[in-house]
């Protein structure tokens, strides 16, 4: 959720969602899981759990003959046992240790000689039970392997233990998408707290005073992978074209964690003078989110920012239109990006119900998708949050653009455009689909856009 801070100078700024704009004020010890966007979040701010009760086990368990449950009640036991262990940190290598005494359990049952397919067979008819959790078995026991790995290296490299929570807290979200069944409602959502994992991990590094040189640490090596895609001849032309552009502004760029709760890049003022920050421009970003690709998207979206102010030089809030545009222009422009906005989203739900994508990407593009015409930011909140950078006839002007119906297109399209062009590529989304060819043309046509006005200044 955003909020709105009135600048008094370009160093002052609004935060949001996933827009241009972060917060000025410091994050305190770590970031209140209530604060995180939703696809930032593993679902309904509980800890992670792929295993199934003790009750739902019984129910699979039992038995057609009237065998009691001697055998199968150490599985019983140890189940009851692992789901009773606490969901904080400093439970999970107790967990992973209880997990694997489960797991050996089930293993042994299985491997009993008097185990058989046979449905008559006290015992054979308990193995699909068993199957079954051994299978949650292995689902959750590589997100609780991550987890401790992060909680080990706590004490030694918080860098590597914040990678290690974000790859847990990323393949719970797969599994769990994959694997719907395995939610088994909040009271049982319980076994592992990724979430408080990440509190920890950013309170070490805050009592450590290293957070701000780790988060640095991490933006280079974003801006590495970046790099890499750029020149691999293996990544798509088109994605290749965006990413050099983008990249090729980097020098005139500081790079730093937002002390907000969202990312922005802005022009640098006198404040950021202050702190010794005399690049151009300023660009904060949100480390805490899901997955490599998510974040490194969030950045290639705000340097897409940079940009097309590199390419256009118009106001603080980097319009995408190049000064004296004409009205009607400027109309018509906001008017066909409305119109692909509204095309690409029907195009966004066919991929999902084609099973092109899963529901998880869904969501993620289709609040990207939305956000130039339905963001919580719009262009008027914009224009009058900057109206003393902007000054009061050109506010003016884009107020009554915006009360002929000129939308936020004209500020936050280029940016989402390119970030779920990223997105689509990495998620391995074929190049052929229509989701992939409609998102590759309006890239192309915005980017053509910026190039062109790029050969004037030349």
């Amino acid at each position: 959720m955003g909020y709105f801070k009135v600048p008094s100078s370009q160093s002052k700024v609004i935060s949001r969602k996933n827009g241009f704009w972060g917060g000025t004020k410091k994050q305190p010890f770590f970031a209140p899981v209530s604060t995180r966007t939703t696809e930032q979040s593993i679902g309904d701010n509980t800890p992670a759990q792929m295993l199934m009760d003790i009750a739902t086990f019984q129910e699979q368990t039992t038995s057609k003959s009237s065998r009691k449950r001697s055998t199968i009640g150490k599985i019983d036991i140890l189940l009851a046992q692992y789901n009773d262990i606490g969901s904080q940190p400093q439970d999970f290598v107790k967990r992973k240790t209880a997990l694997t005494t489960l797991q050996q359990a089930c293993l042994a049952y299985l491997n009993h000689k008097s185990a058989t397919d046979d449905p008559n067979d006290a015992i054979g008819d308990r193995i699909g039970g068993i199957k079954e959790l051994m299978r949650e078995i292995d689902l959750e026991m590589p997100v609780l392997n991550l987890c401790v790995e992060a909680l080990v290296a706590i004490d030694n490299d918080t860098k590597i233990a914040f990678k290690r929570g974000m790859e847990a807290r990323e393949l719970f979200a797969e599994l769990r998408e994959s694997n719907p069944q395995m939610t088994y409602g909040p009271k049982n959502y319980r076994n592992i707290d990724i979430d408080r994992l990440f509190d920890l991990i950013l309170q070490r590094m805050n009592a450590d005073n290293n957070r701000s040189r780790q988060m640095e640490d991490l933006i280079e090596e974003d801006l590495a992978q970046l790099s890499s895609l750029a020149l691999n001849p293996g990544t798509p032309p088109l994605l290749r074209t965006i990413l050099i552009e983008s990249l090729s502004n980097r020098k005139n760029i500081h790079f730093q964690e937002t002390g907000g709760m969202a990312s922005g890049a802005v022009l640098a003022g006198e404040k950021d003078r202050e702190k010794g920050i005399d690049t151009k421009y300023r660009l904060d970003l949100q480390l805490n989110q899901t997955s490599d690709v998510i974040r490194q998207s969030s950045l290639l979206h705000e340097m897409t920012h940079i940009a097309t102010q590199e390419s256009f030089k118009n106001t603080p809030i980097h319009l995408a239109y190049k000064k004296g545009t004409s009205d009607a222009e400027i109309l018509a422009l906001s008017q066909r990006r409305t119109n692909q906005v509204h095309e690409l989203m029907a195009i966004v739900g066919t991929a999902l119900e084609n099973k092109q994508i899963s529901e998880a990407q869904y969501r993620i593009l289709e609040e990207k998708t939305m956000y130039p015409i339905q963001g919580k930011n719009s262009l008027e909140s914009y224009v009058k949050a900057f109206a003393k950078d902007i000054g009061p006839a050109e506010t003016e002007h884009l107020l009554d653009l915006v009360a002929q119906g000129a939308n936020n297109t004209l500020v936050e399209f280029d940016t989402v455009m390119n970030q779920m062009y990223f997105m689509v590529t990495q998620w391995g989304i074929a190049p052929n689909t229509p989701l992939s060819q409609k998102l590759a043309a309006i890239v192309e046509e915005a980017y053509q856009r910026r190039a062109e006005e790029q050969m004037v200044d030349l």
